[in-house]
Protein backbone atom coordinates (compact mmCIF):
# COMPACT_ATOMS: atom_id res chain seq x y z
CA UNK A 1 0.00 0.00 0.00
CA UNK A 2 1.27 3.11 -1.00
CA UNK A 3 0.82 6.53 1.08
CA UNK A 4 0.84 10.06 -0.37
CA UNK A 5 2.14 13.11 1.39
CA UNK A 6 0.11 16.08 1.67
CA UNK A 7 -1.54 17.14 -1.30
CA UNK A 8 -0.38 16.63 -5.28
CA UNK A 9 0.12 20.43 -5.96
CA UNK A 10 2.11 21.28 -3.05
CA UNK A 11 4.49 18.44 -4.16
CA UNK A 12 4.57 19.60 -7.67
CA UNK A 13 5.42 22.55 -6.18
CA UNK A 14 8.54 21.58 -4.81
CA UNK A 15 9.47 19.61 -7.48
CA UNK A 16 9.11 22.48 -9.82
CA UNK A 17 10.27 25.03 -8.11
CA UNK A 18 13.53 26.64 -10.51
CA UNK A 19 16.15 28.98 -10.88
CA UNK A 20 18.85 30.30 -12.94
CA UNK A 21 22.13 28.68 -12.03
CA UNK A 22 24.56 30.09 -14.72
CA UNK A 23 24.93 31.98 -18.09
CA UNK A 24 27.05 31.22 -20.50
CA UNK A 25 27.99 32.76 -24.24
CA UNK A 26 29.97 30.44 -26.41
CA UNK A 27 32.48 31.70 -28.87
CA UNK A 28 30.86 33.10 -32.36
CA UNK A 29 32.81 30.08 -34.35
CA UNK A 30 31.50 27.58 -31.88
CA UNK A 31 29.33 24.28 -33.60
CA UNK A 32 26.55 25.17 -30.94
CA UNK A 33 26.30 29.28 -32.23
CA UNK A 34 26.53 27.55 -35.87
CA UNK A 35 23.78 25.40 -35.56
CA UNK A 36 21.38 27.40 -32.99
CA UNK A 37 21.83 31.14 -34.07
CA UNK A 38 21.94 32.98 -37.70
CA UNK A 39 25.24 34.05 -39.24
CA UNK A 40 26.83 37.18 -36.67
CA UNK A 41 24.22 36.65 -34.48
CA UNK A 42 25.45 36.01 -30.48
CA UNK A 43 24.27 32.80 -28.48
CA UNK A 44 23.37 32.74 -24.88
CA UNK A 45 23.20 29.45 -22.78
CA UNK A 46 21.38 29.33 -20.20
CA UNK A 47 21.64 26.66 -17.59
CA UNK A 48 18.32 26.36 -14.86
CA UNK A 49 18.65 23.89 -11.37
CA UNK A 50 15.95 22.01 -12.50
CA UNK A 51 14.31 21.07 -15.40
CA UNK A 52 13.23 24.22 -18.32
CA UNK A 53 9.38 24.60 -18.69
CA UNK A 54 8.54 23.86 -22.11
CA UNK A 55 6.37 27.50 -22.26
CA UNK A 56 9.20 29.57 -21.92
CA UNK A 57 9.33 31.53 -25.51
CA UNK A 58 11.04 34.96 -26.19
CA UNK A 59 8.58 37.01 -24.35
CA UNK A 60 10.12 35.60 -20.97
CA UNK A 61 13.25 36.84 -22.06
CA UNK A 62 14.24 40.62 -21.42
CA UNK A 63 17.89 41.70 -21.58
CA UNK A 64 19.21 45.38 -20.39
CA UNK A 65 22.53 46.71 -20.39
CA UNK A 66 24.38 49.29 -17.21
CA UNK A 67 21.93 52.00 -18.60
CA UNK A 68 18.48 50.11 -18.46
CA UNK A 69 18.08 49.91 -22.07
CA UNK A 70 16.26 47.05 -23.56
CA UNK A 71 18.74 44.77 -25.69
CA UNK A 72 16.50 42.96 -28.72
CA UNK A 73 15.87 38.93 -28.16
CA UNK A 74 15.76 37.68 -31.92
CA UNK A 75 14.79 34.08 -30.36
CA UNK A 76 14.63 31.96 -26.74
CA UNK A 77 13.33 28.30 -25.97
CA UNK A 78 14.29 25.65 -23.86
CA UNK A 79 17.99 24.08 -25.64
CA UNK A 80 16.66 20.37 -25.49
CA UNK A 81 13.91 20.17 -28.14
CA UNK A 82 16.16 22.71 -30.58
CA UNK A 83 18.89 19.72 -30.09
CA UNK A 84 16.75 17.12 -31.18
CA UNK A 85 15.06 18.64 -34.21
CA UNK A 86 19.00 19.35 -35.94
CA UNK A 87 19.69 16.63 -38.48
CA UNK A 88 22.02 13.45 -37.07
CA UNK A 89 21.62 15.16 -33.64
CA UNK A 90 25.12 15.99 -32.87
CA UNK A 91 26.74 15.87 -29.67
CA UNK A 92 28.20 19.20 -28.70
CA UNK A 93 29.06 17.89 -25.43
CA UNK A 94 26.27 19.80 -22.97
CA UNK A 95 25.59 17.33 -20.20
CA UNK A 96 21.67 17.70 -18.92
CA UNK A 97 20.39 20.10 -21.95
CA UNK A 98 16.97 19.61 -20.76
CA UNK A 99 18.22 21.58 -18.06
CA UNK A 100 19.45 24.52 -20.07
CA UNK A 101 17.64 27.39 -22.53
CA UNK A 102 18.95 29.14 -25.32
CA UNK A 103 18.31 33.23 -26.17
CA UNK A 104 19.49 34.28 -29.55
CA UNK A 105 20.47 38.42 -30.34
CA UNK A 106 21.20 40.49 -33.23
CA UNK A 107 24.44 41.08 -34.84
CA UNK A 108 26.12 43.67 -32.33
CA UNK A 109 23.54 44.20 -29.76
CA UNK A 110 26.08 42.85 -27.48
CA UNK A 111 29.00 44.72 -28.40
CA UNK A 112 27.90 48.12 -27.68
CA UNK A 113 28.29 47.71 -23.93
CA UNK A 114 30.34 45.42 -21.81
CA UNK A 115 28.05 44.80 -18.82
CA UNK A 116 24.45 43.22 -19.44
CA UNK A 117 21.50 41.29 -17.12
CA UNK A 118 19.41 38.73 -18.47
CA UNK A 119 15.66 38.45 -16.48
CA UNK A 120 13.21 35.61 -16.74
CA UNK A 121 9.15 37.90 -16.79
CA UNK A 122 5.88 36.44 -16.77
CA UNK A 123 3.20 36.76 -19.60
CA UNK A 124 0.01 38.87 -19.36
CA UNK A 125 -3.18 37.38 -20.94
CA UNK A 126 -2.85 40.35 -23.90
CA UNK A 127 0.87 38.77 -24.43
CA UNK A 128 3.02 41.62 -22.90
CA UNK A 129 5.65 41.31 -20.94
CA UNK A 130 4.79 41.01 -17.01
CA UNK A 131 7.30 42.30 -13.88
CA UNK A 132 6.75 38.85 -12.23
CA UNK A 133 9.07 36.44 -12.17
CA UNK A 134 8.38 33.65 -14.42
CA UNK A 135 6.06 30.52 -13.58
CA UNK A 136 8.24 28.28 -10.83
CA UNK A 137 10.92 30.84 -10.97
CA UNK A 138 12.16 32.31 -7.51
CA UNK A 139 12.49 35.99 -7.90
CA UNK A 140 15.84 35.96 -6.87
CA UNK A 141 16.92 33.60 -9.10
CA UNK A 142 14.94 34.89 -12.25
CA UNK A 143 17.98 37.47 -13.13
CA UNK A 144 21.76 36.82 -13.96
CA UNK A 145 24.33 39.51 -14.51
CA UNK A 146 26.66 38.56 -17.45
CA UNK A 147 29.61 40.50 -19.45
CA UNK A 148 29.95 40.39 -22.99
CA UNK A 149 33.27 39.44 -22.92
CA UNK A 150 35.46 37.48 -22.45
CA UNK A 151 33.67 34.62 -23.71
CA UNK A 152 33.13 31.04 -22.54
CA UNK A 153 33.36 31.83 -18.79
CA UNK A 154 30.07 31.07 -17.37
CA UNK A 155 28.47 33.38 -15.27
CA UNK A 156 26.47 32.77 -11.94
CA UNK A 157 22.98 33.91 -10.29
CA UNK A 158 24.52 36.19 -7.38
CA UNK A 159 22.60 34.84 -4.58
CA UNK A 160 24.72 31.48 -4.12
CA UNK A 161 22.58 30.40 -0.65
CA UNK A 162 19.21 30.90 -3.07
CA UNK A 163 20.44 28.24 -5.52
CA UNK A 164 21.52 25.68 -3.05
CA UNK A 165 18.17 26.27 -1.11
CA UNK A 166 16.28 25.63 -4.76
CA UNK A 167 18.94 22.82 -5.88
CA UNK A 168 18.28 20.63 -2.72
CA UNK A 169 14.50 21.44 -1.14
CA UNK A 170 12.96 18.66 -0.76
CA UNK A 171 10.47 16.02 1.06
CA UNK A 172 8.50 13.44 0.78
CA UNK A 173 6.44 12.14 -2.09
CA UNK A 174 5.31 9.44 -0.80
CA UNK A 175 5.75 5.98 0.99
CA UNK A 176 5.20 2.43 1.11
CA UNK A 177 4.86 -0.63 3.76
CA UNK A 178 6.82 -3.83 2.46
CA UNK A 179 4.47 -6.26 3.74
CA UNK A 180 3.48 -9.81 1.74
CA UNK A 181 6.16 -9.42 -0.54
CA UNK A 182 9.09 -8.99 2.15
CA UNK A 183 11.64 -11.81 1.48
CA UNK A 184 11.59 -13.41 5.30
CA UNK A 185 8.59 -13.57 6.99
CA UNK A 186 10.48 -11.49 9.84
CA UNK A 187 10.51 -8.46 7.79
CA UNK A 188 6.99 -8.58 7.28
CA UNK A 189 5.93 -4.81 8.44
CA UNK A 190 9.62 -4.13 9.60
CA UNK A 191 10.38 -2.48 6.37
CA UNK A 192 9.16 1.05 5.44
CA UNK A 193 9.84 2.07 1.62
CA UNK A 194 10.20 6.47 2.29
CA UNK A 195 10.49 8.23 -1.91
CA UNK A 196 11.33 11.49 -1.59
CA UNK A 197 10.87 14.15 -4.09
CA UNK A 198 14.44 14.74 -5.40
CA UNK A 199 18.04 12.50 -4.55
CA UNK A 200 19.76 13.45 -1.65
CA UNK A 201 23.54 12.36 -1.07
CA UNK A 202 24.52 9.66 1.04
CA UNK A 203 24.73 10.52 4.68
CA UNK A 204 22.56 13.18 4.62
CA UNK A 205 19.58 11.22 6.63
CA UNK A 206 21.01 8.82 9.21
CA UNK A 207 19.32 7.18 12.17
CA UNK A 208 18.47 9.89 14.22
CA UNK A 209 16.71 12.03 11.94
CA UNK A 210 13.74 9.42 10.86
CA UNK A 211 11.20 9.10 13.78
CA UNK A 212 7.86 6.65 13.98
CA UNK A 213 5.10 8.74 16.07
CA UNK A 214 1.88 7.33 17.12
CA UNK A 215 0.13 3.99 17.74
CA UNK A 216 -2.29 2.71 20.36
CA UNK A 217 -1.35 -0.61 21.74
CA UNK A 218 1.98 -0.33 20.52
CA UNK A 219 4.14 2.71 20.99
CA UNK A 220 7.67 3.84 21.20
CA UNK A 221 8.82 1.91 17.85
CA UNK A 222 12.52 2.32 17.23
CA UNK A 223 14.02 2.98 14.20
CA UNK A 224 17.01 0.29 13.97
CA UNK A 225 19.11 1.41 10.60
CA UNK A 226 18.29 4.10 7.09
CA UNK A 227 19.35 3.17 4.19
CA UNK A 228 20.00 5.17 0.81
CA UNK A 229 18.32 3.49 -2.24
CA UNK A 230 18.08 -0.80 -2.86
CA UNK A 231 21.16 -1.66 -3.60
CA UNK A 232 24.37 -2.96 -2.11
CA UNK A 233 26.66 -0.72 -2.15
CA UNK A 234 24.65 2.10 -1.62
CA UNK A 235 24.32 4.89 -4.76
CA UNK A 236 26.38 8.34 -3.99
CA UNK A 237 22.65 9.79 -3.89
CA UNK A 238 18.97 8.26 -4.11
CA UNK A 239 15.57 9.32 -3.60
CA UNK A 240 15.26 5.87 -2.03
CA UNK A 241 15.02 5.58 2.01
CA UNK A 242 14.83 2.15 2.92
CA UNK A 243 13.89 2.35 6.91
CA UNK A 244 13.98 -0.84 9.19
CA UNK A 245 11.73 -0.62 12.29
CA UNK A 246 12.54 -2.89 15.49
CA UNK A 247 8.45 -4.23 15.63
CA UNK A 248 5.44 -3.86 13.37
CA UNK A 249 2.86 -1.54 14.72
CA UNK A 250 -0.81 -1.88 15.55
CA UNK A 251 -3.84 -1.18 13.59
CA UNK A 252 -4.11 2.57 14.09
CA UNK A 253 -2.57 5.04 12.49
CA UNK A 254 1.65 6.25 12.64
CA UNK A 255 3.17 9.08 11.59
CA UNK A 256 6.91 8.91 9.97
CA UNK A 257 8.61 12.09 10.69
CA UNK A 258 12.15 13.32 9.28
CA UNK A 259 13.89 15.48 11.76
CA UNK A 260 16.69 17.56 12.64
CA UNK A 261 18.71 19.43 15.70
CA UNK A 262 15.90 20.25 18.21
CA UNK A 263 13.34 17.91 16.29
CA UNK A 264 12.58 20.37 14.01
CA UNK A 265 12.38 19.32 10.27
CA UNK A 266 15.65 18.70 8.13
CA UNK A 267 17.33 21.94 6.34
CA UNK A 268 16.49 22.55 3.15
CA UNK A 269 13.29 20.01 3.63
CA UNK A 270 9.27 21.43 3.50
CA UNK A 271 7.95 21.65 6.70
CA UNK A 272 4.39 20.36 5.75
CA UNK A 273 6.22 17.17 3.54
CA UNK A 274 8.16 16.22 5.92
CA UNK A 275 5.72 13.67 7.88
CA UNK A 276 3.57 11.21 6.46
CA UNK A 277 0.95 9.61 7.87
CA UNK A 278 0.31 5.64 7.60
CA UNK A 279 -0.38 1.89 8.83
CA UNK A 280 1.26 -0.83 9.24
CA UNK A 281 -1.80 -3.86 8.97
CA UNK A 282 -3.05 -1.99 5.71
CA UNK A 283 -2.80 -5.68 4.43
CA UNK A 284 -4.14 -7.22 7.32
CA UNK A 285 -7.69 -8.62 7.41
CA UNK A 286 -9.48 -7.43 10.41
CA UNK A 287 -13.16 -8.08 12.21
CA UNK A 288 -14.70 -4.91 11.22
CA UNK A 289 -16.75 -6.65 8.46
CA UNK A 290 -19.29 -3.94 6.85
CA UNK A 291 -21.09 -6.56 4.80
CA UNK A 292 -25.34 -5.73 6.22
CA UNK A 293 -26.28 -8.65 8.07
CA UNK A 294 -29.48 -10.80 6.60
CA UNK A 295 -31.36 -11.08 9.44
CA UNK A 296 -35.59 -11.61 9.02
CA UNK A 297 -37.88 -8.85 10.34
CA UNK A 298 -40.33 -9.33 12.92
CA UNK A 299 -43.90 -10.04 11.85
CA UNK A 300 -45.87 -7.26 12.09
CA UNK A 301 -49.05 -7.51 14.58
CA UNK A 302 -52.38 -5.12 14.80
CA UNK A 303 -51.98 -2.15 17.67
CA UNK A 304 -54.42 -0.02 18.64
CA UNK A 305 -54.81 3.40 17.33
CA UNK A 306 -53.58 5.83 19.98
CA UNK A 307 -53.73 9.89 19.44
CA UNK A 308 -49.88 10.98 20.54
CA UNK A 309 -50.94 14.33 19.90
CA UNK A 310 -53.73 14.44 22.73
CA UNK A 311 -51.68 16.02 25.38
CA UNK A 312 -53.70 18.77 27.08
CA UNK A 313 -57.67 18.80 28.97
CA UNK A 314 -59.57 18.97 25.61
CA UNK A 315 -57.86 16.46 23.70
CA UNK A 316 -57.76 13.77 26.51
CA UNK A 317 -61.47 14.01 27.11
CA UNK A 318 -62.50 13.87 23.31
CA UNK A 319 -60.32 11.16 23.44
CA UNK A 320 -62.59 9.26 26.45
CA UNK A 321 -65.60 10.31 24.95
CA UNK A 322 -64.92 9.17 21.32
CA UNK A 323 -63.96 5.37 23.27
CA UNK A 324 -66.55 5.30 25.49
CA UNK A 325 -68.75 5.92 22.04
CA UNK A 326 -67.29 3.15 20.31
CA UNK A 327 -67.68 0.67 23.22
CA UNK A 328 -70.84 1.89 24.69
CA UNK A 329 -72.87 3.66 21.88
CA UNK A 330 -76.50 3.82 23.47
CA UNK A 331 -74.30 6.17 26.25
CA UNK A 332 -75.28 9.19 24.59
CA UNK A 333 -75.37 11.62 27.87
CA UNK A 334 -73.20 14.72 27.89
CA UNK A 335 -74.49 17.04 30.45
CA UNK A 336 -71.96 18.19 32.96
CA UNK A 337 -74.11 17.05 36.02
CA UNK A 338 -73.84 13.03 34.24
CA UNK A 339 -71.61 11.69 36.73
CA UNK A 340 -70.05 9.65 33.62
CA UNK A 341 -69.40 12.97 32.13
CA UNK A 342 -67.76 13.73 35.51
CA UNK A 343 -65.75 10.95 35.93
CA UNK A 344 -64.34 11.60 32.35
CA UNK A 345 -63.71 15.38 32.81
CA UNK A 346 -62.02 14.35 36.46
CA UNK A 347 -59.40 11.55 34.30
CA UNK A 348 -59.02 14.80 31.63
CA UNK A 349 -57.92 17.09 34.52
CA UNK A 350 -55.25 14.49 35.84
CA UNK A 351 -54.25 13.35 32.80
CA UNK A 352 -53.54 17.64 31.85
CA UNK A 353 -51.00 18.11 35.13
CA UNK A 354 -49.45 14.68 34.48
CA UNK A 355 -48.20 15.28 30.32
CA UNK A 356 -47.27 18.98 31.54
CA UNK A 357 -45.18 17.48 34.38
CA UNK A 358 -43.70 14.11 31.88
CA UNK A 359 -43.09 17.12 29.09
CA UNK A 360 -41.31 19.44 31.82
CA UNK A 361 -39.37 16.62 33.64
CA UNK A 362 -38.62 14.94 29.98
CA UNK A 363 -37.05 18.05 28.72
CA UNK A 364 -34.88 19.05 31.86
CA UNK A 365 -34.20 15.58 31.57
CA UNK A 366 -31.36 16.00 28.82
CA UNK A 367 -28.80 18.74 28.22
CA UNK A 368 -29.76 19.09 24.06
CA UNK A 369 -33.92 19.95 25.25
CA UNK A 370 -32.95 21.35 28.48
CA UNK A 371 -34.58 25.23 28.44
CA UNK A 372 -33.97 26.20 32.57
CA UNK A 373 -30.24 27.39 33.28
CA UNK A 374 -30.29 25.83 36.46
CA UNK A 375 -31.10 22.69 34.73
CA UNK A 376 -28.04 22.77 32.27
CA UNK A 377 -25.88 23.95 34.80
CA UNK A 378 -26.67 20.36 36.62
CA UNK A 379 -26.05 18.64 33.84
CA UNK A 380 -22.54 20.53 32.75
CA UNK A 381 -21.42 19.86 36.64
CA UNK A 382 -21.93 15.78 35.80
CA UNK A 383 -19.10 15.77 33.38
CA UNK A 384 -16.92 18.72 35.87
CA UNK A 385 -17.80 21.60 33.89
CA UNK A 386 -18.33 24.36 35.33
CA UNK A 387 -20.59 26.71 33.60
CA UNK A 388 -20.26 30.83 33.82
CA UNK A 389 -23.18 33.37 34.01
CA UNK A 390 -23.36 34.09 30.50
CA UNK A 391 -22.01 37.33 28.60
CA UNK A 392 -23.20 39.82 25.99
CA UNK A 393 -23.22 38.87 22.31
CA UNK A 394 -20.51 39.40 20.52
CA UNK A 395 -19.54 40.03 16.74
CA UNK A 396 -17.04 40.10 14.23
CA UNK A 397 -16.58 43.30 12.42
CA UNK A 398 -14.08 44.35 9.67
CA UNK A 399 -12.43 47.51 8.68
CA UNK A 400 -10.91 49.01 5.95
CA UNK A 401 -8.50 51.75 6.62
CA UNK A 402 -6.40 53.92 4.61
CA UNK A 403 -3.55 53.81 7.03
CA UNK A 404 -2.25 52.25 9.90
CA UNK A 405 -4.39 52.87 13.24
CA UNK A 406 -5.52 52.23 16.38
CA UNK A 407 -8.70 51.64 17.45
CA UNK A 408 -9.43 52.01 21.18
CA UNK A 409 -10.53 49.98 23.93
CA UNK A 410 -14.54 50.45 24.32
CA UNK A 411 -15.19 52.25 21.16
CA UNK A 412 -18.72 52.05 20.41
CA UNK A 413 -20.17 50.44 16.82
CA UNK A 414 -23.37 49.83 15.89
CA UNK A 415 -25.75 48.44 12.76
CA UNK A 416 -26.56 50.61 9.92
CA UNK A 417 -29.17 53.45 10.37
CA UNK A 418 -30.18 54.60 7.04
CA UNK A 419 -29.32 58.78 6.12
CA UNK A 420 -26.32 58.50 9.03
CA UNK A 421 -23.23 58.88 7.70
CA UNK A 422 -20.70 55.66 9.11
CA UNK A 423 -18.63 57.78 11.27
CA UNK A 424 -20.73 59.93 14.27
CA UNK A 425 -19.25 62.04 16.92
CA UNK A 426 -20.20 61.04 20.41
CA UNK A 427 -22.69 63.74 22.06
CA UNK A 428 -23.95 64.65 18.52
CA UNK A 429 -27.44 65.16 17.16
CA UNK A 430 -26.61 62.13 14.87
CA UNK A 431 -25.62 60.22 17.89
CA UNK A 432 -29.30 61.04 19.47
CA UNK A 433 -31.11 59.83 16.53
CA UNK A 434 -28.83 56.93 15.94
CA UNK A 435 -29.86 55.76 19.49
CA UNK A 436 -34.08 57.08 18.69
CA UNK A 437 -33.82 54.35 16.01
CA UNK A 438 -32.69 51.58 18.36
CA UNK A 439 -29.61 49.82 16.39
CA UNK A 440 -28.01 47.01 17.80
CA UNK A 441 -25.35 48.29 20.10
CA UNK A 442 -21.59 46.74 20.64
CA UNK A 443 -18.37 47.92 21.75
CA UNK A 444 -14.61 46.93 21.15
CA UNK A 445 -13.08 44.64 23.91
CA UNK A 446 -9.53 45.45 23.29
CA UNK A 447 -7.28 48.03 21.34
CA UNK A 448 -7.29 46.46 17.93
CA UNK A 449 -4.11 47.58 15.63
CA UNK A 450 -5.34 48.08 12.10
CA UNK A 451 -3.05 48.00 9.32
CA UNK A 452 -3.54 48.88 5.62
CA UNK A 453 -1.86 46.15 3.99
CA UNK A 454 -4.66 43.72 6.21
CA UNK A 455 -7.57 45.28 4.35
CA UNK A 456 -6.88 42.82 1.53
CA UNK A 457 -4.85 39.60 1.56
CA UNK A 458 -4.51 37.23 -1.37
CA UNK A 459 -3.71 33.76 -1.58
CA UNK A 460 -0.47 32.12 -2.65
CA UNK A 461 -1.35 29.99 -5.87
CA UNK A 462 2.04 27.97 -6.12
CA UNK A 463 1.96 29.14 -10.25
CA UNK A 464 -1.57 28.30 -11.04
CA UNK A 465 -3.51 30.67 -12.44
CA UNK A 466 -6.95 29.04 -11.48
CA UNK A 467 -7.61 27.66 -8.21
CA UNK A 468 -9.95 27.23 -5.40
CA UNK A 469 -9.93 26.66 -1.32
CA UNK A 470 -11.45 22.97 -0.73
CA UNK A 471 -14.44 23.10 1.56
CA UNK A 472 -13.26 22.54 4.79
CA UNK A 473 -9.91 23.75 4.61
CA UNK A 474 -8.24 24.87 7.67
CA UNK A 475 -4.78 26.33 6.40
CA UNK A 476 -3.74 28.17 2.88
CA UNK A 477 -0.57 30.03 2.29
CA UNK A 478 -0.65 33.73 1.96
CA UNK A 479 1.30 36.02 -0.55
CA UNK A 480 3.03 38.68 1.12
CA UNK A 481 4.44 41.97 -0.15
CA UNK A 482 8.17 43.34 -0.45
CA UNK A 483 8.55 46.66 1.02
CA UNK A 484 8.75 47.09 4.56
CA UNK A 485 5.24 49.56 4.63
CA UNK A 486 3.03 46.81 2.67
CA UNK A 487 4.45 43.86 4.68
CA UNK A 488 1.92 41.66 6.20
CA UNK A 489 1.88 41.86 10.12
CA UNK A 490 -0.02 38.81 11.08
CA UNK A 491 0.49 37.10 14.81
CA UNK A 492 -1.31 34.11 16.27
CA UNK A 493 -5.13 34.77 16.78
CA UNK A 494 -5.43 37.36 14.67
CA UNK A 495 -8.49 36.86 12.07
Amino acid sequence: MIYFCCDERRRSAVRLINGIDRLIIPKPASAVTVALAPLDHDLLLVRCLHLVPPTLVRDNVAIEDISGSRVEVYNAAPLKPALDALPGQPDFGIADPEFYFYVVTPPGALSAASEFALTLVGSSASGAPDPTPFDGFRRRLARVEFSSEPRVEPHPTTDAAARDFVRDYNGIDYLEVVDAEAETKSERQRILRVYLIKPVAAGRLERDNVRIEGGERTRDIKVVSVALGDVNPPPPQSNLLVVEVDRPGDFSTYTLRLAGAGGSPPADFDPLLSAIDFSFKVECPNDYDCEPANECPPEPFDEPEIDYLAKDYASFRRLMLDRFAALMPRWTERNTADVGVALVEMLAYVGDHLSYRQDAVATEAYLGTARRRASVRRHARLVDYVMHDGSNARVWVRFEVGQDVTLARGAQLFTHVPRLASRIAPASNDYSEARTAQPEFFETMHDAPLYRPHNEIFFYTWGERECCLPAGATRATLLDRETPEERLRLRAGDI
